[in-house]
């Protein structure tokens, strides 16, 4: 799966639980559990952006070093 693919699904991932979340009538302790998958999706897709800022910066630094 590409990271682009990836992201996405993620963020459909989210969106998702967002949804639930909103519309159903959850008991607290499905609330906390949906919660905690949200919270862990978040810093997930948090995580791959940063790590593809990252990954786009270096290879701006590559450009400039081989001129």
């Amino acid at each position: 799966m590409k990271d682009e693919e990836l992201f996405k699904a993620m963020r459909d991932k989210l969106f998702e639980l967002r949804c639930r979340l909103a519309t159903e009538n959850l008991s607290t302790k499905e609330i906390i559990k949906l919660e905690e998958e949200i919270t862990k999706l978040v810093d997930d897709i948090k995580e791959y952006l940063f790590n593809k800022n990252i990954l786009e910066r270096e290879k701006e630094n590559d450009k400039y070093k081989r001129r």
